[in-house]
C-alpha cells in the first residue's frame, strides 16, 4: 500500500503486549489495511497494542475514527490502545479536536 505500512516492533506474550510502527497517512484509503493490524493483534490475545506514530505523517477523520473505535473495543476487553510518540503535526491534530483528553498518549 503506498504512502501507507505497518511493521511489528514486538510482540511480547508473557506481557500480553504488542506494538506496531505506523508509517505514512492513516486515512479512508488506508484504514482497512489499519484496522486489520489491529485485529489480528487482538486476535493473537495481545491485551496492550501500542501504536508508535513516529512515523506517521498525517491522519485523517477516517484514522480518528478508528482510533475511537479501537480505544472502546479495547477498554471493553480489559486492554489498552497506547498511541506512542505521534509526530507533531498528528498531536497538534489530536490536541486541536480534543481527542488529546481521550486516547492514551505517550509523548
Amino acid at each position: 500500500m503506498e504512502g501507507f505500512s505497518i511493521e511489528t516492533l514486538k510482540e511480547e506474550s508473557d506481557t500480553s503486549e504488542t506494538k506496531l510502527l505506523i508509517r505514512g497517512f492513516l486515512d479512508a484509503h488506508t484504514v482497512d489495511h489499519f484496522e486489520r493490524s489491529l485485529d489480528e493483534a487482538q486476535e493473537k490475545g495481545f491485551k496492550t497494542i501500542i501504536l508508535d506514530f513516529s512515523s506517521l505523517d498525517y491522519i485523517s477523520s477516517a484514522g480518528i475514527g478508528s482510533l475511537m473505535n479501537y480505544t472502546k473495543i479495547m477498554k471493553d476487553k480489559g486492554g489498552e490502545l497506547i498511541i506512542l510518540r505521534p509526530t507533531d503535526k498528528v498531536y497538534r491534530i489530536f490536541d486541536l479536536l480534543g481527542f488529546s483528553k481521550i486516547f492514551n498518549i505517550k509523548r
